[in-house]
């Protein structure tokens, strides 16, 4: 078969890689099928481009597989209609975030012929070679698979979370382009290093917070990959694409401390004097002890990030993050005390905060001695508990998804308060912690993203514009800035 892959216009080049088709790759490749990823944002391609329908014409897919995050399930519909338009026999598939998560939805788009839910390593070739047989029976038996049989019924079959991730497929560099990828600032940093990759070590996560889709999507058991297939994985990136940083996405990776401590050994071991470790999620708090932090500055980490999401007691037991004041006091002073930067990410706008409460955010950035922190503003995530509750409640419907947290990009707020009124508060908090602390945009321009930053900055104008002059309306016409390629 020819199979078409398809990574949504709504994700960008400098901060996404298609990580989760490269390994859907490397699971068919050896079935001898003919695949072509059609990666939207690194080609600079919309589903409505010239170029796009060109491609899709000239390779003539059988199987059109496109894979959502909720910012780009519309997205990911826009481009499989178009493809589809121009291979009108083919089979259309979604798959990833969103369809796991909110698979009715998804299915009610009328745009794809199957769902595949959940962790799709295993269930993806077994679909494949069962599609290619015309088995429905047999596909109705896949794991994580939703569909509709001819007589009208759905199927829905429970979604996979395998537990050997060692034995799980590999991400496949070359076919998602990773050097392209690096050419068009993929991670990017303005001093930090250039060569930046994304990776994980495990998934999962114990705790259940409720604007949080990891425990709904990948489970509240721990499971993670050994630290010799992680090792490798770095080395590899490291000798063949000149990676001189590693950017850990797990949900929690330090909730096994002797695995997590391992891990750092074992990076350390490696002897890569000149790379760099971050955990984009940052620590988990109760899991933080003085040998972890020492294992953690041996295996490259220059800067540590804690996520106390909000500074009020109140609020984050609302969210029911379990985590005390005491607990996010004495981590940020044990990583201060390491000689490490200390970043801390905070929850703007979570449904029930006050004026007050996100005055309390702003002052804890100043009490636990911040070097860098990030402020997003509050999204409804399909399947979490804050999510279905604003459901229940008649504020969003089932179907809803929110396209960027970035301010002055008309997030949503749902607390009473203008989203452009919410933009201007971290807009001028932003300006005067640099005001007060200049030094310490170093680290900023170290961890940030060259492409994020620029439209981040271009938000922040937005805002401060709104702010001049005196609108509450996010969405009133400004001149437009363009992301740099």
């Amino acid at each position: 078969m020819r199979i078409a892959f398809i990574w949504p216009h709504a994700n960008t080049v400098y901060q996404t890689l298609p990580l989760s088709l490269g390994i859907l790759y490397s699971s068919i490749k050896d079935q001898g099928h003919e695949v072509r990823l059609f990666n939207l944002p690194l080609e600079g391609w919309t589903a409505s481009s010239p170029e796009f329908h060109d491609a899709v014409d000239e390779f003539q897919p059988d199987l059109i597989c496109a894979t959502a995050w909720a910012i780009s399930f519309k997205s990911a519909v826009a481009a499989t209609v178009e493809a589809k338009r121009r291979a009108p026999n083919a089979i259309t598939v979604c798959g990833g975030m969103y369809p796991s998560l909110n698979p009715e939805p998804a299915w009610e788009a009328g745009v794809f012929d199957y769902l595949l839910m959940g962790e799709a390593e295993h269930s993806f070739p077994e679909f494949v070679r069962h599609l290619e047989a015309g088995d429905i029976a047999a596909i109705e038996k896949v794991d994580g698979v939703y569909f509709e049989r001819a007589d009208g019924s759905l199927v829905r079959t429970r979604s996979p979370r395998p537990t050997d991730l060692d034995g799980c497929s590999r991400v496949d560099y070359e076919f998602i382009e990773l050097e392209r990828a690096f050419s068009r600032g993929y991670m990017s940093t303005v001093l930090g290093p250039k060569r930046k990759v994304a990776m994980l070590a495990s998934r999962g996560c114990e705790y259940a917070c409720k604007f949080c889709a990891a425990p709904v999507l990948n489970g509240q058991k721990l499971r993670h990959w050994s630290v010799e297939f992680v090792t490798r994985e770095i080395r590899q990136l490291y000798e063949r694409y000149g990676v001189r940083m590693i950017y850990f996405m797990d949900d929690n990776a330090t909730q096994e401390r002797e695995f997590f401590k391992d891990l750092c050994r074992g990076i350390a071991d490696l002897g890569l004097r000149d790379l760099t470790i971050e955990l984009y999620r940052g620590v988990r708090l109760e899991n933080l002890d003085v040998e972890m932090v020492d294992l953690m500055k041996q295996a490259g980490f220059k800067i540590l990030t804690i996520a106390p999401e909000s500074g009020s007691e109140r609020v984050r037991r609302l969210m029911k993050k379990d985590m005390e004041e005491a607990d996010i006091r004495r981590a940020a002073k044990m990583i201060r005390d390491a000689g490490i930067s200390l970043q801390g990410y905070f929850l703007i706008g979570y449904p029930g905060e006050t004026a007050e409460e996100r005055q309390q955010s702003y002052r804890m950035i100043y009490e636990l001695g911040l070097d860098v922190f990030s402020l997003h503003k509050y999204q409804a995530l399909p399947g979490t508990a804050a999510f279905l509750k604003l459901v229940k409640d008649g504020v969003i419907s089932r179907d809803h998804t929110d396209e960027s947290h970035l301010i002055g990009e008309g997030l949503p707020n749902y607390n009473g308060d203008l989203p452009a009124e919410i933009d201007r508060e971290i807009f001028l908090q932003y300006a005067k912690f640099y005001a007060r602390y200049p030094w310490k945009i170093v680290h900023l321009l170290r961890m940030a993203s060259a492409g994020g930053l620029w439209r981040s900055m271009a938000g922040t104008a937005r805002a401060g514009m709104l702010a001049m002059i005196g609108r509450g309306d996010a969405n009133v016409p400004l001149p437009s800035i363009r992301e740099p390629m």
